[in-house]
């Protein structure tokens, strides 16, 4: 994963309880197309988001969860070799 930076201008994500100050990672997604994302939280909710597209111009959300992981930690897995070496933003 890259280092986090802050964004402005991104819709909010479909699922959770949004309430702004998010933080943003990026990462290639391995050939396979197969990638887990999960939280670890130490007790906040949690709530995660994926997107492809690029941050210059739109991105599109391809997946969101609100605590499918260990509650109240959040979970997303794909599987998807469309995806494959593309970056994906969380």
């Amino acid at each position: 994963l890259n280092n986090a930076t802050a964004s402005t201008g991104v819709s909010d994500p479909s699922c959770g309880n949004y309430q702004g100050n998010d933080a943003w990672y990026s990462f290639t997604m391995p050939s396979n197309g197969e990638v887990t994302v999960e939280t670890q939280t130490g007790g906040d909710d949690t709530a995660i988001a994926l997107y492809t597209g690029s941050c210059s111009t739109t991105l599109t959300e391809i997946a969101c969860n609100d605590n499918n992981g260990a509650s109240p930690a959040s979970r997303i897995e794909i599987t998807n070799v469309a995806l494959a070496n593309q970056t994906i933003y969380i």
